[in-house]
């Protein structure tokens, strides 16, 4: 699988500070996450797919229902 990225410079700075509030709150979310679920370090692949598989399989059911900004958002 060859991919090839290319980086291009934004034509417009981005101040990240206006991001600021929103990047605190993943990490906030993240480190809820890591207490709840450990921090992946004794997953096997499979147990990562599972996981993901899972996490997404939540995520459609959100959409399906529309409940995607609710206790899904």
């Amino acid at each position: 699988m060859n991919q090839r990225v290319v980086c291009v410079e934004p034509e417009v700075a981005v101040d990240f500070a206006e991001f600021r509030p929103l990047l605190e709150k993943v990490l906030d979310l993240i480190r809820r996450s890591i207490q709840i679920h450990g921090d992946w370090s004794d997953y096997d692949e499979d147990r990562v797919f599972d996981a993901v598989a899972g996490e997404f399989d939540e995520y459609r059911e959100a959409v399906v229902v529309r409940d995607v900004s609710g206790r899904h958002g």
